[in-house]
């Protein structure tokens, strides 16, 4: 199931001195996508507590549509696990590929920031 899903377009202010879209903002994009799924499933206070087997598979170039899907995938007490995948190509289904994918933990916290379960 789907939680959270963000479309957008590579545009040349996110790219690197390779031509390649910078995987800071890749990731930027990615956790907020994770946090809104997280916080759709649980309406909890949550953080960002890691970011678990990032995967630069495929580069992605200014110009590229791109879609940023977040399912939530476990619960283990305080913690929520969020998987987060960037497929380019969809303005072409038959073109889709996955470029990147990670996994994002977030931790329920109480208004003092100490964990609570979820």
């Amino acid at each position: 199931m789907i939680i959270a899903m963000q479309q957008r377009v590579v545009m040349p202010r996110y790219l690197n001195d390779n031509g390649d879209l910078f995987g800071g903002d890749a990731m930027k994009w990615m956790d907020e996508v994770a946090y809104i799924a997280a916080r759709k499933y649980t309406n909890q206070k949550l953080v960002t507590v890691t970011v678990e087997k990032i995967r630069f598979l495929k580069p992605l170039k200014a110009g590229d549509f791109i879609e940023i899907r977040a399912e939530v995938k476990e619960l283990r007490g305080v913690k929520l696990m969020v998987q987060v995948v960037i497929e380019k190509g969809i303005q072409n289904p038959e073109e889709i590929i996955i470029a990147m994918d990670a996994m994002f933990v977030f931790a329920a916290v109480d208004e003092n920031g100490r964990p609570v379960r979820i």
